[in-house]
């Protein structure tokens, strides 16, 4: 079976290209263009799927292997199933951390490498391709190639000899990746240029060390595997000038972040999603497929898929997922799912989201249909009506509309007007059940993709309940009543924003919060309370129904109390339990209202406190109209800059210096989770995370961190950037006794005062 693939990706090569010029290869269609024998190759390893936190964890408290990160040892059968759903290739990450011994031959442990080699062996043997690469090791020791004495490169050399011969005879089915997501120390320039140079470095590696090596497939990654124009334009010109027919790009891609991670109220795949999308896939495309160069996503997903698979609602991602593998598909572009363990069990090969692989594996071959929401909601004691949705078909036609027990009729149970499908109320009338939840499951079976389910939900109001808590475990009693969480807001009594991401009153789902609708619960995670300053808020609850439930919170140290802001009695009630709830609510006020008092007077002193300490240290103001405001955690910093000026602030010129001691001498880690630029004229709010330099200086007292934006080109008068960031000694340890000073804010080498 492998000698037949390696004759027809022979052939396919030879018959499309008998000469490899990059330089001459035009942009054109990716269905109209000849393949070479990097597309080819990329072609034939579609789909992908990656066997992610296993050979790439690792333990600092001691090695577990591929155990490290919780998953269990991969076992025959997995790999057998891998290629049983469909799957050609896969991408095995493998990371050298506490396994190689001391400079300068930085000896790869035999044993973790021979079980590497072990799981190789099986995916061969399921005739699918395999992936190797240095994975983790790139925001670990690599990250310091090109800004040390040499060291990391050397370790980097040394890896990489030894990998190339150990596996120079396994056959071509086996591809090297260079690095993953590879970040180093300096400017965007610099750290371009250093990955150039890693690349080109591993390439020369691989070609000496004899074997199949000799014409094996290189993959490369661009810079951070980001999809922006100067990362592409540079792996294209570093494959290009190796001219060398046998080279693979890649790249990442887990979908736009305020999508992906449910925040600022990004809810929907709806058309700014879509453009998101095709804007990233066209770079790509453009700077490299189009012009000859073979290309794989050798991860994507979402990013919200780490914290709660649930982040996203299930239909409008299930939207995404539909269209992010057609338009890739048109791009030839081969994609590789990231799986840690969270959507295929290692245990009983099962998907956790059955119908999110259903998704995935219909648009290996072509578009799927789907209607406006994957959910009608019917209230308890309102009249059922028609229900009318549209159809997006995406070429196809409806079929049929089935539910559990019989095909629905077409005039009778539902009509079609062009694009809207309409469920008439007798039907509805007909399945509803009065229990809470999913009554009935409507199936729309179209010409080709995937069947659309639509789900019949009977619901009433959620009910919250009063809770009492620490930071570190709050949970709130939730009587769901049929109703899905969509998202939620933390607002104070003037209606700003509080909590983090404090530049959006819509807070990050899964990082912020956790529904558990089997045990009527809601977890506020620590993370929001960290991040929040003591006082009173409230909570803004929307549900998929549309209903939004109110409820008030007070934070004062460790300690937390959360209260209902409403009173809601279902209709069966009894009389006499209304009045004494009528009772209660009158009491309630009272009490409610004391409390409010208490309340205003203690936010007054803490807003007093607040207002006396950024005069102290972080409130600085000019006449320009410009201030920051550092909060959240010391080593988990949150930098505020408001902008409100007469003369535009160009933000390539604004630096950030926050101050601070410790008392080890560890280097340190630094990563911006989020900078997000909120406007007051569109296009409203602008992500710039990715330009957000920094950079470690020690002091004659401590550090300072300082952050810049060189490669901003944007100019504002009015508006609010916020920079999430965080900070880790570079062994991991956590940094002891952190201790912030101040912070300071410069512009055009000014400081601001």
């Amino acid at each position: 079976m492998k000698n037949m693939k390696k004759v027809f990706v022979f052939m396919m090569a030879f018959a499309c290209v008998m000469f490899f010029n990059i330089g001459n290869v035009g942009i054109v269609k990716a269905t109209e263009q000849s393949l070479t024998p990097s597309q080819v190759y990329a072609k034939a390893m579609q789909p992908g799927w990656n066997l992610g936190n296993t050979f790439d964890g690792y333990d600092t408290n001691g090695d577990r292997g591929e155990e490290s990160w919780g998953n269990p040892k991969v076992t025959k059968e997995l790999i057998h199933q891998i290629k049983a759903q469909g799957f050609n290739s896969i991408r095995m990450p493998f990371t050298t951390v506490m396994r190689t011994g001391s400079a300068p031959n930085y000896k790869i442990d035999p044993a973790f490498l021979a079980r590497y080699a072990e799981v190789v062996n099986w995916a061969l043997d399921e005739d699918l391709y395999v992936m190797i690469n240095v994975h983790h090791d790139s925001w670990n020791w690599a990250k310091n190639i090109g800004s040390d004495n040499g060291a990391a490169m050397a370790q980097y050399e040394a890896i990489w000899t030894q990998l190339a011969d150990y596996f120079k005879d396994y056959p071509e089915e086996v591809c090297f990746e260079t690095l993953n997501e590879p970040q180093f120390v300096g400017s965007d320039a610099q750290q371009i240029k250093i990955n150039e140079q890693v690349n080109e470095t591993c390439y020369k590696i691989i070609r000496k060390s004899g074997g199949n090596n000799n014409t094996r497939m290189i993959v490369m990654p661009t810079l951070n595997t980001n999809d922006s124009e100067d990362r592409v334009e540079s792996l294209y010109s570093t494959i290009k000038k190796l001219d060398d027919p046998n080279l693979i790009a890649t790249f990442h891609y887990y979908g736009p972040w305020a999508f992906g991670v449910n925040i600022a109220g990004c809810t929907t795949f709806d058309s700014w999603v879509k453009d998101e999308v095709d804007s990233a896939i066209d770079r790509v495309y453009n700077g490299l497929g189009a012009k000859g160069i073979g290309v794989i996503c050798g991860e994507y997903g979402l990013l919200g898929f780490d914290s709660y698979l649930g982040t996203v609602e299930e239909g409008e991602m299930l939207k995404y997922m539909e269209y992010l593998g057609y338009y890739t598909n048109q791009k030839n572009i081969t994609m590789m799912l990231w799986d840690n363990g969270q959507h295929l069990s290692r245990t009983n090969y099962t998907w956790s989201d059955q119908e999110l692989f259903d998704m995935i594996k219909a648009s290996w071959e072509g578009r799927s249909a789907y209607t406006t929401s994957d959910r009608i909601y019917i209230k308890k004691g309102e009249a059922i009506k028609d229900v009318t949705q549209k159809l997006t078909l995406n070429g196809n036609t409806l079929v049929s509309i089935c539910d559990a027990n019989k095909e629905l009729v077409l005039g009778q149970d539902y009509t079609v007007d062009g694009d809207d499908v309409t469920i008439k109320a007798s039907y509805l009338k007909d399945v509803v059940t009065n229990t809470y939840g999913t009554n009935t499951t409507l199936t729309f079976k179209f010409s080709s993709g995937k069947n659309w389910n639509v789900y019949v939900d009977f619901y009433n109001r959620p009910i919250m309940s009063d809770a009492q808590g620490t930071i570190s475990n709050f949970v709130i009693p939730v009587q769901y009543k049929g109703d899905i969480l969509e998202t939620f807001e933390a607002v104070d009594k003037n209606g700003n924003a509080v909590g983090p991401q404090n530049w959006t009153t819509y807070k990050e789902f899964g990082y912020n919060l956790l529904p558990d609708y089997t045990n009527n619960t809601l977890k506020i995670q620590e993370n929001f309370f960290k991040e929040t300053n003591d006082g009173a808020f409230t909570l803004k609850m929307h549900f998929l129904s549309g209903d939004v439930v109110n409820y008030d919170m007070v934070k004062n140290g460790n300690s937390v109390i959360g209260t209902a802001t409403e009173t809601y009695i279902d209709e069966d009630q009894k009389d006499e339990d209304q009045k004494d709830e009528d009772q209660k609510d009158e009491d309630q006020k009272d009490e409610d209202q004391k409390d409010e008092d208490q309340k205003d007077e203690d936010q007054k002193d803490e807003d007093q406190k607040d207002e006396d300490q950024k005069d102290d240290t972080t409130g600085e103001t000019v006449a320009m109209g410009m201030s920051v405001v550092q909060s959240g955690l010391s080593n988990n910093p949150i930098f505020t800059i408001k902008v409100a000026s007469d003369s535009a602030i160009d933000l390539s010129k604004v630096v950030v210096r926050y101050y601070f001691t410790k008392d080890d001498a560890k280097e340190m880690n630094f990563w911006c989770d989020n900078a997000g630029l909120s406007l007051d004229t569109a296009p409203w709010y602008a992500s710039v995370g990715s330009d957000v330099k920094a950079e470690f200086v020690k002091t004659s007292t401590g550090y300072y961190l300082e952050l810049t934006m060189p490669n901003v080109d944007v100019s504002v008068t009015n508006g609010i950037l916020t920079m999430q960031t965080r900070m880790v000694n570079a062994d991991w340890s956590s940094i002891s006794s952190l201790v912030a000073e101040k912070t300071e804010l410069y512009y055009a080498g000014s400081i601001v005062k």
